[in-house]
């Protein structure tokens, strides 16, 4: 039974990424994401507890690059190969702030229907 209050999305298409955390920084992909909160692999994990900054990579058509920043809080780490980090946001994305993460969402939810 899935315990989720909000629906992941991601698992294919993952988006690179790079966290801050109390002057330690790292780059990982973004696994698993929703509007509420992110699983990230990466190498060197962050401390659970521990407040995070994570920057989001975007590359359109003519392969410019764009970043949307997202502040939240380490919630849990598992060793699955990488290791694998939950992020919970501390405040849910919204179009207005975080229009090209909206985009992604919205764009995984359209090919699961």
């Amino acid at each position: 039974m899935n315990k989720r209050k909000t629906k992941r999305y991601l698992k294919e298409n993952c988006l690179e990424i790079v966290w801050k955390s109390g002057g330690q920084e790292s780059t990982g992909v973004a696994v698993n994401l929703s509007r509420k909160g992110v699983d990230i692999c990466c190498q060197i994990p962050p401390k659970i507890g521990s407040e995070i900054s994570i920057t989001f990579q975007f590359e359109d058509q003519k392969k410019r690059f764009a970043f949307e920043t997202v502040k939240g809080k380490v919630k849990w780490t598992k060793k699955l190969g990488l290791v694998h980090t939950g992020v919970e946001f501390l405040s849910e994305l919204n179009q207005k702030k975080h229009p090209l993460i909206s985009a992604q969402i919205e764009r995984a939810q359209a090919e699961e229907e």
